[in-house]
């Protein structure tokens, strides 16, 4: 006897006819045979599911939300809980990133030139000290002592734009440019890395551009603040804000965390430790429930310069550090056309002491319109496209756009073209590559995802932001003007397209022997350290 079961449970028998046609149209694994030895043909999810019982309309939304997101069942808590978070975060930047520019701007474009280097200073003073917090503390502690640290310090500066707004005048600015951008680096950084080592290679792809949403979304929100409340607000308004949301932030990465460690003891008990040996050793499965979880322990290997030797030694992170530099050097260039561009701009429009004010504004509507286009962007496209043409592809395709942009704007320097490959160049990085280039992590050492993902993302960067500042006051201090300097810049652009493939291809090579790894351990063999895993 064949038998239908309804979403309610209620069941209708099948014969002749009607037996062929619906087992036509339904895959044999959703049938079951109850105690009875009837078979019975129905949707196993629905069966296994309360949610779904009894209510076809929240199934069907729940259906769409999957195909739309690609997010499966057990993984809705921790991805929504890692878009809190990561909310949380870039709202507290973008909050503060107008200003910074304004106050940047204040003492000349090339007044640029040596904050970029001195974040770079600041930054290579930075890493050797964040390297040794993540050996010596878990992972629960040191990523809310570094939050709380910079909460700390938007406190002084809070501090000492109220009381002492003339001594500090237009030093506070520097310093605060400066310091901004190494938060930004580090924030960003340790979520990054926070997500590389909560999911798998498989779900950073699926899930990793639905995350981004949310700091899109928190970007947005923080633009729009700025573009709104700039005025009434002022700069201790908006610092205060940020601290706010730097602690809800934290709180945030508390909850993602402990879910995180849910889901890694949930895969250890599915997938227990084999027993038998590795070459000569014996390998003996623990019990997952008892053992300390692995991202809960501190990263005990090296020193505070492991992550840079770890760099060095990986072929694999050296192509990547040249990634990440090419992507720093051409958005540098893309950043001082901008503040020439808004320089020359707001000195015909506005003078006098509202020209900051003027400047914050223009800088809060370029990043408005570039979180706008990028939450489109990791809507329809981010998630498919990594999935669809693979990583390598993603990375190659924003290099590609980005120098047509440089051509597009060395033939018309508009402050309009600027806003839009500026708008262009961000959302791309911000949906495609941020996403894709964090995957990459997925396949190095729990040791290189904090230590040296710290490295290149912060100092690497900032060396190229370096590069990319002195290269553009060289062309500048030998006459060129803005639109043969973009020219110069198509080049690097397809260069850093090709690393993007390269890094793609790479990246299979190393999943594909991760899976031999646990396949030779399963069957006692040797076994092969993950790239990062045992440099001394």
């Amino acid at each position: 006897m064949v038998v239908v079961e309804g979403v309610d449970g209620s069941r209708t028998n099948l014969s002749g006819y009607a037996i062929h046609v619906f087992a036509s149209s339904r895959k044999l694994h959703d049938s079951i045979a109850d105690p009875q030895g009837v078979l019975v043909v129905g949707d196993r999810r629905r069966r296994d599911n309360p949610s779904y019982r009894g209510n076809g309309y929240c199934g069907m939304v729940k259906s769409l939300m999957q195909r739309l997101t690609l997010v499966r069942d057990d993984e809705w808590v921790a991805a929504a809980l890692s878009c809190v978070y990561f909310f949380f975060v870039l709202c507290s930047y973008f909050l503060l990133r107008p200003l910074r520019e304004a106050m940047g701007l204040a003492g000349g474009i090339d007044t640029l030139s040596w904050l970029f280097m001195g974040t770079l200073l600041v930054t290579l003073a930075a890493n050797p000290l964040f390297g040794l917090v993540t050996t010596l503390f878990p992972r629960r502690v040191f990523v809310p002592v570094a939050y709380r640290f910079f909460m700390l310090n938007l406190v002084a500066f809070m501090l000492v734009l109220n009381l002492a707004p003339n001594w500090a005048g237009q030093r506070a600015g520097y310093v605060f440019y400066v310091w901004l951008s190494v938060f930004n680096l580090f924030a960003v950084s340790i979520f990054w890395a926070v997500m590389a080592d909560g999911f798998t290679l498989e779900q950073g792809k699926r899930l990793f551009g639905m995350i981004a949403i949310g700091g899109t979304l928190g970007a947005i929100a923080g633009s729009s603040i700025v573009t709104v409340f700039s005025e009434r607000l002022g700069p201790t308004g908006l610092i205060c804000a940020a601290i706010l949301l730097l602690e809800a932030a934290v709180w945030s990465f508390e909850a993602a965390r402990r879910r995180f460690i849910f889901h890694e003891k949930k895969r250890k008990h599915e997938n227990p430790a084999p027993t038998g040996t590795l070459g000569s050793l014996p390998v003996i499965a623990r019990t997952p429930d008892l053992a300390l979880p692995e991202s809960e322990r501190p990263l005990t290997k090296g020193g505070a310069f492991h992550g840079l030797w770890q760099v060095i030694q990986s072929p694999y992170l050296m192509g990547l550090c040249v990634y990440i530099g090419l992507m720093a050097v051409t958005s540098t260039f893309l950043y001082f056309a901008q503040m020439r561009i808004v320089e020359q701009t707001s000195s015909v429009i506005e003078q006098g002491e509202s020209v900051i004010n003027w400047r914050t504004k223009i800088f809060g509507r370029i990043d408005l319109i570039t979180q706008i286009v990028t939450l489109a962007a990791q809507i329809m496209i981010t998630g498919r496209l990594i999935k669809w043409l693979g990583v390598g592809v993603t990375l190659a395709t924003v290099p590609i756009v980005t120098g047509l942009g440089f051509v597009l704007l060395g033939i018309i320097p508009s402050l309009a073209v600027i806003t839009i490959l500026q708008a262009a160049n961000r959302a791309g990085r911000y949906a495609f590559i941020r996403p894709a280039r964090e995957t990459l992590f997925t396949v190095v050492s729990r040791e290189a995802k904090y230590k040296a993902k710290s490295v290149i993302d912060t100092f690497v960067y900032r060396s190229g932001d370096v590069a990319g500042a002195l290269t553009d006051g060289y062309l500048r201090g030998a006459g060129m003007v803005l639109g043969k300097s973009m020219l110069l810049a198509v080049p690097l652009a397809l260069i850093w397209a090709l690393f993007g493939l390269l890094l793609g291809w790479q990246q299979k090579r190393l999943a594909a022997a991760d899976s031999l790894v646990e396949m030779n351990t399963a069957e006692g063999k040797n076994n092969w350290p993950k790239v990062g895993a045992n440099e001394q």
